[in-house]
């Protein structure tokens, strides 16, 4: 099936393109018809990207393209960044974890004690924050493993190939920390054994086997689906009842979750990581996503500048092959004015026509590659940087036309020679 959508999106982005250059003819035959109602140079502008209608096409199948990838870059990277609301952290948490465990494993209660001092002490170089420290589910009857870097906890897993792979830490749920799902605690449901954000096929990890079942799956649990939240914070739950029924216990995580009144300042980040850092801790704060905004802005600007290129030369050979008329132009008396006009005229239509073909071209793709969430992902639209290229585009290039066509060309005061 996966296979099957990569090529659905790739044949119909394929389509989209195609698409856009066969309509580049047709929409400068479209705006064409409306040019007798212009002034004589923008009309006659229009009539030479009829007339030469092999170059302006090619031309504005070229700007298209550009300025679409530049849209469908622009509005991409901000479908895929992460809001106020989502993420992996907000900007005022600090998630501290043991330097040297990872996955399943949770450290000894006796070492505890020593890394709790050094995180007040990094709490105590703060605005006065909050602290939170989860527990995990642990079963005692699990013989420990020899040679763990620590004591293997509760968590949740799915099959992957021959493997289980282990996906969540399985925390002992309290108010606070089901807060950021926003759920009550009184509201589970009885039945209930495991609350989490995690779907498909999940499993118990870190269980000891039962007498005679070796060789079985893991158990599968009854499981409440829970809404997302900031992806660093504990996803899966286990309520203190079914911890009691199943003869578990609650132990510490090794993880320390620091909420502040205010967003975190650069100073206060470098500080708490300096602290963490002699400590043996590390330190987690919101990921700000600067490469994305820096792609971005990168995508706007390329897709501007490469666009006006294809129309500096463009309307530089237009222009050329309709030298006579310039020439006749400027024998009747045209002054500098016309010749502007007829410059920008050529440079801000085609560069208008090649906003609305490129930019539908790519809203159409994104719509199809996001249908099933259109409202969601796509809401967050750029508004400032798609403004600047479908309107700083049509009037750089119509200015451009305008500031460097005003000088008479030499080759019009003599007639070309064969």
């Amino acid at each position: 099936m996966r296979w099957g959508n990569v090529v659905l999106v790739a044949g119909g982005t394929v389509a989209i393109v195609a698409g856009v250059l066969f309509c580049c003819p047709l929409a400068i035959r479209a705006l064409a018809a409306i040019a007798s109602r212009l002034l004589v140079a923008p009309r006659l502008a229009v009539r030479d990207l009829v007339r030469y209608q092999a170059r302006s096409g090619a031309a504005l199948a070229a700007i298209s393209l550009a300025l679409g990838i530049g849209v469908a870059i622009i509005v991409g990277v901000s479908a895929v960044e992460a809001t106020a609301q989502t993420g992996n952290l907000s900007d005022r948490q600090l998630l501290i974890r043991t330097g040297d465990l990872d996955g399943p494993y949770v450290p000894e209660s006796a070492e505890v004690g020593d890394l709790q001092a050094q995180v007040h002490r990094i709490a105590g170089a703060l605005d006065d924050p909050t602290v939170t420290a989860p527990n995990v589910a642990l079963d005692p009857t699990l013989e420990p493993e020899p040679g763990s870097p620590g004591r293997l906890a509760v968590s949740l897993g799915r099959r992957a190939g021959d493997v289980w792979e282990e996906l969540s830490l399985v925390y002992v749920a309290t108010p606070a920390l089901l807060e950021d799902h926003g759920v009550d605690l009184d509201t589970v449901r009885c039945d209930t054994e495991v609350m989490t954000t995690e779907t498909g096929g999940l499993v118990l990890l870190g269980v000891a086997i039962e007498p005679g079942a070796k060789g079985r799956d893991p158990q599968a649990p009854k499981v409440q689906v829970l809404p997302p939240g900031y992806s660093s914070l504990p996803g899966s739950f286990i309520t203190s009842d079914v911890l009691q029924d199943r003869g578990w216990e609650a132990v510490p995580s090794g993880q320390w979750l620091l909420e502040t009144r205010n967003p975190l300042t650069p100073n206060q980040l470098s500080t708490a990581r300096e602290l963490a850092a002699t400590g043996g801790l590390s330190i987690e704060s919101r990921d700000q996503q600067g490469g994305l905004r820096s792609l971005r802005s990168g995508a706007t600007a390329v897709g501007l500048l490469l666009a006006l290129g294809i129309l500096a030369l463009t309307v530089g050979l237009i222009r050329s092959e309709a030298a006579s008329d310039l020439r006749t132009l400027t024998a009747a008396g045209a002054t500098s004015a016309t010749r502007r006009s007829l410059i920008n005229s050529t440079a801000g239509s085609l560069a208008a026509l090649g906003v609305i073909l490129g930019t539908a071209g790519a809203l159409t793709v994104l719509i199809a590659g996001y249908l099933s969430d259109v409202g969601g992902t796509l809401s967050r639209v750029p508004i400032l940087h798609l403004l600047v290229l479908a309107i700083g585009t049509p009037i750089a290039a119509a200015s451009a036309g305008w500031l460097l066509a005003g000088r008479e060309p030499p080759a019009l005061t003599r007639q070309p020679i064969g």
